[in-house]
């Protein structure tokens, strides 16, 4: 159902960490300073991928970071110092847990006046490469650079991040390049917001959207571990009229997913839909009867088009029915975090 994310780059800072907490509850209030001149306060950063020199394709897979800034002066703009704000201490929201492995030391945005932005340069650290083969352990040296516009509240907007994140990776050394660790450089789109700063914004996502799902539990374990990331199918936001408030589709199991509000959440549920069920080696269809459900979709960010950008949970149960049983299915669990991004914003 998910597809794998096929690189991954682990290195030592936040900014190559997978994924991060509210301050304390699950819809935090906006923190901003009196002087809007400046950010400061709890906030949600989104960045995803829209750029590789290696060929590899942008898939829009998604990272979503919590963090607490602080400036270093009374006054105007200047550095930040930026903290860790989720699970365990960690970067990554606390409904993912730090399963992702992410970083848990803090870092400093320096202040270029000049250009008007923060800006921080992270390594060269080792990283872990994957390729077709396998992992390879410290397979890569990584240095990344990260840039970000503040742009101050309106009284139409809160206020935001704009920017980007740059990574140069290289392997470490001749057994890293001879194990398959090919060099390449990623450009990641980064945005934020003040966390909960759209929690009562009501508004509702149209168009194509696309998923970033991390595993926070999985039955039976042969099928994967909490902290494993991929992309579910790409979905479709539509309005609609009557019981609820839009429509998502195909979902994972093919069906329309009509989705309700509940202030400023959207969900909603399929049920009883006959599909092929894993036994292992094999797959045997029509042997499960499933449900998936998609809730607490709501609005953490936009993009620099005003796009919103969602993140919520995904779960699904497949129930081996008689033909299953016969078959050597058994019950099926995934419950995942979910990072959702428009397709449109891809690229740019």
């Amino acid at each position: 159902m998910r597809k794998l994310l096929a690189c991954c780059v682990i290195v030592g800072s936040i900014l190559s960490g997978c994924s991060g907490r509210d301050s304390g509850t699950s819809s935090t209030a906006p923190h901003e300073t009196v002087d809007r001149s400046r950010p400061s306060g709890d906030w949600v950063l989104v960045r995803w991928t829209t750029k590789r020199s290696d060929g590899v394709s942008a898939d829009g897979s998604a990272t979503e970071l919590w963090l607490s800034i602080r400036p270093v002066c009374a006054n105007g703009p200047c550095a930040l110092k930026v903290e860790p704000n989720g699970a365990d201490g960690s970067f990554s929201p606390v409904d993912t847990g730090n399963s992702t492995g992410s970083a848990k030391e803090g870092y400093t945005l320096n202040w270029n006046s000049k250009a008007a932005r923060y800006e921080q340069t992270f390594g060269p650290e080792r990283g872990d490469c994957t390729t077709k083969d396998g992992q390879v352990p410290g397979g890569y040296r990584s240095k990344t650079t990260l840039t970000l516009q503040y742009e101050p509240p309106t009284r139409t907007r809160p206020a935001r991040f704009s920017g980007e994140r740059r990574s140069e990776n290289r392997p470490s050394d001749d057994a890293a390049a001879k194990a398959g660790c090919t060099p390449f450089e990623q450009v990641d789109k980064v945005v934020g917001a003040p966390a909960g700063a759209f929690d009562d914004s009501g508004a509702s996502p149209t168009g194509t959207y696309l998923v970033s799902d991390t595993v926070t539990r999985i039955e039976p374990t042969r099928l994967g571990n909490p902290g494993n990331r991929g992309l579910l199918p790409e979905q479709t936001f539509t309005a609609t009229s009557g019981t609820s408030a839009a429509a998502l589709s195909p979902g994972v199991l093919g069906e329309r997913v009509a989705l309700k509000r509940t202030s400023a959440f959207l969900g909603g549920q399929v049920e009883g839909v006959t599909t092929s069920c894993d036994a292992g080696s094999t797959s045997v269809p029509k042997g499960a009867i499933a449900s998936e459900s998609w809730t607490g979709i709501r609005t953490i960010a936009v993009t620099d088009e005003g796009a919103p950008i969602l993140r919520g949970r995904w779960t699904m149960v497949s129930n081996p029915n008689d033909v299953g049983v016969a078959g050597g299915c058994v019950l099926n669990l995934n419950e995942g975090a979910l990072v959702m991004i428009p397709k449109a914003a891809i690229g740019k």
